[in-house]
């Protein structure tokens, strides 16, 4: 496969800037469904088989590119892999009641990935995956996903309500 480059601002687009990238090169791969579209509070909704074809990428993009991913499991909404800063949110949003944190090897989890999925699914705990020593991103139960997208619709609302009030003001 033709090895192709992304620019710069690409680079900034995907928040990949803050890791010293100027320009990243990388090999074309087949994706589903678009996975590679950039862009902020990202969630791609992908299949288990999916998962399972482009384990390794799903867990880079959620963990550099801070993409978020609905698993879907015969068509029902099951878990959520989200980068390590919405799992540091949501482990503060927790309070009294903390969820269980295990911490898998990637190729481990990908052996096991239904069992693992299952028991993130039922909200027993939430799982960061690593590879070499380095935690990649969190498989969380797919709630979790949802209340870190209500959370960004919230801030997204609170933020226009400023803009709006003050442009009101300029105007006054």
């Amino acid at each position: 496969m033709p090895a192709t480059a992304l620019t710069a601002a690409t680079v900034a687009a995907w928040g990949l800037g803050g890791l010293g990238f100027d320009s990243v090169h990388y090999q074309t791969v087949s994706c589903p469904r678009a996975v590679l579209t950039p862009g902020r509070n990202v969630v791609e909704r992908i299949s288990v088989g999916e998962l399972k074809k482009n384990f390794n990428d799903v867990l880079k993009l959620a963990g550099n590119a801070k993409h978020r991913f609905v698993i879907e499991d015969h068509g029902k909404e099951s878990v959520g892999i989200v980068p390590l800063e919405d799992l540091a949110l949501l482990e503060n949003l927790d309070g009294a009641k903390p969820v269980a944190v295990a911490r898998l090897a990637s190729p481990e989890m990908k052996r096991h990935l239904s069992e693992d999925l299952a028991r993130v699914a039922s909200g027993e705990q939430r799982i960061i995956v690593h590879d070499k020593e380095e935690d990649l991103a969190a498989v969380v139960p797919e709630r979790d996903v949802t209340l870190l997208q209500n959370l960004d619709a919230r801030l997204d609302i609170e933020a226009a309500r400023r803009l709006l009030q003050e442009k009101l003001n300029e105007e006054d």
